[in-house]
């Protein structure tokens, strides 16, 4: 009898959707966690750091992340949809991966320096720092996704925690010890580097002899992932870089306050998104793709509307609570920055979604179209209201974008294939 009820559940997929749903849950604590401690560092470098230091990092960090495309190339995309189809032969993708990596990220060091010299030479070490960490980062999440891919994201998820809490300890002491930028820079690039090996040993079953191998296959097939990546991207970090070169780092860093309480909880689409990922490529009929999406669409609307109506409400005292003293200044700007929360919940589940259907295209047209809005009514608006010049730019470019989206999803028919196989 237990037999027959597993067959039975088999057969309409929600064995498939016991998994999607612990992977969901499992990539939600680990993003619970970070954000509870990115909390705590907010906390104390508002309280330990000048505005104009905290201006200046997250300035370098826009400019780090920015070019992050040319170290990545957006391949992850395409390795997580060849591994999820074909998990077999998952030692041959991550190896095609990394052995670009291999190329890919002394080019993107090399970029970062020469951006800085261009664009901030005063302060061109901090931005090659960050740059460095980033990079560490970005390699430890390619073999992240690989994890995820295979649907075995336990053994991550310990490493995240584990990594978490000691470098939440050095940062603690270092900033009550000796509290300065480079203090904080320092623990980050401990951080970033801890992450890289402990997954790194993970995947030595995998990883063990590769060969740095890159097929124009592997390349040819992420050029939508690396074009949609780098255009978000764009669109993404162009107000911060806008406001540095445009105005002060003050002014960066009352946005980038600001707006880090509406990119807090951003980690609820984008790993309900990731966790889907892998479903959907492997979906071959089509009629499971189809309950993914209802059902991620309306948790995520509606968790969304809830977070918009408790930043609005509660800009104040959280902003308080947060950044004490700046409170004045970000509270003022997080009341409209809150509409963000449901259009980017959306976004970022709608987004990935169409990338595991094979629809990546679709999904590049709508990110070109919220770049180009986003650029250009940044470059108009920042001059003449500087930061709210930024936040309508935001807003207006984010929910065009959304449109697009929800416009190429409905198009889709997910249902046909199962009609005709019944």
């Amino acid at each position: 009898m237990p037999e027959d009820l597993h067959s039975i559940a088999g057969k309409f997929g929600w064995t498939e959707f016991g998994a999607l749903r612990r992977d969901t849950l499992l990539l939600w604590t680990l993003q619970v966690f970070y954000r509870l401690s990115g909390i705590i560092v907010l906390i104390v470098l508002s309280r330990k750091l000048s505005t104009e230091d905290i201006g200046i990092f997250f300035f370098a960090l826009s400019l780090a992340e920015s070019l992050l495309v040319v170290a990545s190339f957006s391949l992850d995309s395409v390795m997580m949809r060849r591994v999820a189809a074909d998990p077999d032969h998952a030692s041959r993708y991550i190896s095609s991966l990394l052995g670009f990596r291999l190329y890919s990220s002394p080019a993107y060091l090399a970029c970062i320096f020469l951006a800085s010299l261009i664009l901030a030479r005063q302060i061109w070490p901090v931005i090659l720092t960050v740059g460095i960490f980033v990079l560490a980062e970005n390699v430890y999440y390619s073999l992240f996704n690989f994890f995820i891919a295979l649907k075995n994201v336990l053994g991550n998820i310990l490493i995240g925690i584990s990594v978490q809490i000691l470098f939440m300890l050095l940062f603690l002491v270092g900033m009550w010890w000796a509290p300065s930028l480079r203090t904080f820079l320092g623990a980050n690039l401990i951080r970033s580097f801890c992450l890289l090996v402990a997954t790194s040993l993970l995947a030595y079953r995998w990883i063990r002899g590769w060969q740095p191998a890159v097929t124009g296959a592997f390349l040819k097939e992420g050029v939508p992932f690396l074009l949609l990546t780098a255009i978000a991207l764009l669109q993404e970090k162009v107000d911060v870089l806008l406001l540095g070169l445009l105005t002060d780092y003050q002014a960066v860093a009352h946005y980038s306050l600001a707006l880090r309480v509406t990119i807090a909880l951003t980690f609820i689409p984008i790993a309900m998104g990731t966790a889907c990922f892998p479903h959907l490529a492997a979906d071959k009929t089509g009629h499971r793709s189809k309950f993914i999406l209802i059902r991620g669409v309306v948790i995520l609307g509606g968790v969304g509307l809830a977070a918009t109506a408790v930043g609005y409400l509660g800009a104040v005292p959280l902003t308080v609570l947060l950044y004490g003293g700046l409170s004045g200044k970000v509270s003022v700007l997080l009341k409209p920055l809150s509409l963000l929360f449901p259009i980017q919940f959306l976004a970022f589940f709608l987004t990935l979604s169409l990338q595991a259907l094979k629809r990546e295209k679709q999904a590049l047209l709508a990110q070109v179209v919220g770049t180009a809005s986003s650029v250009l009514l940044n470059f108009f608006l920042i001059p003449m209201l500087s930061i709210y010049g930024a936040i309508i730019a935001k807003l207006l470019s984010s929910f065009l974008q959304l449109l697009l989206l929800a416009a190429y999803l409905r198009r889709l028919d997910l249902v046909a294939a199962p009609q005709e196989h019944a």
